[in-house]
């Protein structure tokens, strides 16, 4: 019979493994966000899956978040803290990237939170097939004012497999219009906070988030997605989010459109079929609309 010792090293041992090599590591940005930041810490803390890690990276931000996070790391032992000068949450995922360990990660927002059930629905995905690059969840989009409306969603569980026809699926989104309601899914594909993504894929192509700020998560989706061959698609619901004028999306700059034009070229960059080409210009026209209609109510 093994002597408590023996028994106690092989937990600690078991528990390292676990902890270093994490079955997802999840990368949230945090910039003036103290008022929301509690609630979106809490949701991960609380996952269903537990072998996860939480990277917080506090973007340098001039309130409570760098305190907050440090309170977090200090009564959990799977979350990481990095403190870093205000650079935008493309340098801030990235600097989570740097040092993720997880088999799959995942990006969430810092004023939204997410499902309990989330990341060990996704997870099951990957243990039933191996090779899986990408699992979407539907999410909901919700105000202060009590609004909630779903998107991301599909009927039933969908999946696409081989490169020919994950390649076809992906023309296909970008071809249709925002707010497509068919079973064929439009731009959602390129967004990244509703879903978990295979690590391997994301360091063998070193694919990182750009410096804009705006648009940066889509151009990583797309970079991303043009690499994948096996895509899954669950119809449940789990992210929540928070749609707040103060967020980085919705405050008035000058320059936004500079800035969509440089992320437009570069996705562009990234493939040369005339499908494609067409999808991404859909993109930047609608994205530039959205914005002017923005600044106009």
């Amino acid at each position: 019979m093994a002597s408590d010792k023996s028994i106690i090293e092989y937990w600690i041992k078991d528990w390292k493994m676990i902890s270093e090599s994490p079955k997802i590591s999840v990368i949230v940005p945090c910039y003036r966000t103290e008022r929301w930041l509690d609630r979106c810490v809490a949701s991960l803390v609380n996952q269903t899956l537990q072998d996860i890690e939480i990277i917080l990276v506090d973007d340098g931000s001039p309130d409570r978040v760098p305190a907050i996070c440090d309170e977090w790391a200090a009564k959990d032992t799977r979350i990481k803290v990095i403190h870093q000068r205000n650079a935008g949450q493309g340098p801030a995922r990235n600097a989570g990237l740097d040092i993720a360990k997880g088999e799959y990660v995942a990006f969430v927002d810092s004023d939204d939170w997410i499902d309990a059930d989330a990341y060990r629905a996704a997870y099951e995905e990957v243990e039933r097939e191996n090779g899986i690059d990408i699992v979407f969840f539907g999410s909901f989009f919700e105000n202060r004012w009590g609004g909630r409306w779903v998107r991301h969603t599909v009927p039933e569980r969908m999946q696409w497999k081989g490169a020919a026809t994950v390649r076809a699926f992906v023309l296909e989104c970008l071809e249709r219009p925002v707010g497509y309601s068919g079973n064929a899914l439009s731009q959602e594909i390129v967004y990244i906070w509703h879903s978990i993504y295979r690590r391997k894929l994301v360091e063998a192509y070193h694919i990182r988030f750009s410096t804009a700020r705006v648009q940066e998560d889509m151009l990583w989706g797309t970079e991303f997605v043009l690499q994948c061959t096996n895509i899954v698609w669950l119809p449940a619901c789990y992210y929540h989010y928070y749609h707040i004028k103060q967020s980085t999306c919705n405050t008035f700059n000058i320059e936004k459109y500079t800035t969509y034009r440089d992320v437009h070229r570069a996705m562009s960059a990234l493939d040369s079929d005339p499908l494609y080409l067409q999808g991404i210009d859909r993109i930047f026209i609608e994205s530039i609309r959205i914005y002017i209609v923005s600044r106009c109510i």
